[in-house]
């Protein structure tokens, strides 16, 4: 009798095992998307300047295109106050 309560056992500590490195395995590969960088444009910001201090070190007219599809603006006016969005670099 006591043989298969050992095999009981041993069976559920390997499959109780398998599940907690399966799943730090899954969660290990995940990437968490970061989460958006907010703005608010101050008197006198321009997109490039705003791209400027937001990544400088990436060609701001690729920060400027994003900033400009992120927020669904048709034109590069911007005025103070307004908030911008923008994915996290």
């Amino acid at each position: 009798m006591r043989r298969p309560m050992r095999s009981l056992w041993m069976a559920s500590a390997l499959a109780a095992g398998s599940i907690v490195i399966g799943t730090h395995a899954v969660s290990a590969g995940q990437t968490h998307p970061r989460p958006a960088v907010v703005y608010r444009v101050q008197p006198g910001d321009t997109l490039w300047s705003i791209a400027s201090k937001l990544v400088p070190t990436k060609d701001p007219r690729e920060i400027v295109d994003g900033l400009l599809k992120a927020n669904h603006l048709a034109s590069p006016t911007i005025v103070p106050g307004q908030t911008l969005r923008f994915p996290a670099p």
